[in-house]
């Protein structure tokens, strides 16, 4: 519980006797802010019930519950298959993030050859940014580290 009331929590999966406590970091992008927004989402699975706890605006939860509900074979895996179906709407909901990037290059890219001042300001907010979502998602996965 105290990892949840403080959050800011690296991604895990922990077993505590019957329950499986998980923390993802959800991504997406803020089009408004030209910025990349982490989450962080804490997911409680115990044999008879699930909570999660959202530091944030992603995942949407009653979507995953829909898409759940909708699909029988499972919902009948019981409460162990929730964290696997948020687990595939946050790694989902990724791919716009590493492909927004791309765009907001060729947009520095044009903008330095143009001297636009703010260039400079742009390249260090979008490195930090990438950064951040580079350390949330590959300590989630040992096996990606390099």
């Amino acid at each position: 519980m105290e990892d949840t009331v403080s959050a800011h929590q690296r991604p895990e999966m922990e077993r505590y006797g019957a329950v499986l406590f998980t923390v993802l970091r959800p991504a997406s992008n803020v089009a408004a802010e030209d910025r990349i927004e982490l989450g962080e989402l804490h997911v409680f699975t115990g044999p008879d019930f699930v909570v999660t706890v959202r530091h944030a605006e992603s995942p949407d939860i009653a979507t995953i519950r829909r898409r759940m509900e909708a699909d029988p074979d499972l919902l009948a895996l019981g409460p162990e298959a929730v964290p696997y179906a948020i687990l595939d709407q946050v790694v989902d909901e990724y791919e716009p993030v590493v492909d927004g990037p791309e765009v907001s290059i060729d947009e520095i890219e044009s903008a330095a050859f143009a001297e636009d001042s703010g260039v400079s300001r742009r390249i260090y907010a979008l490195s930090r940014e990438l950064a951040g979502f580079q350390r949330a998602t590959r300590r989630f996965w040992p096996c990606s580290r390099g």
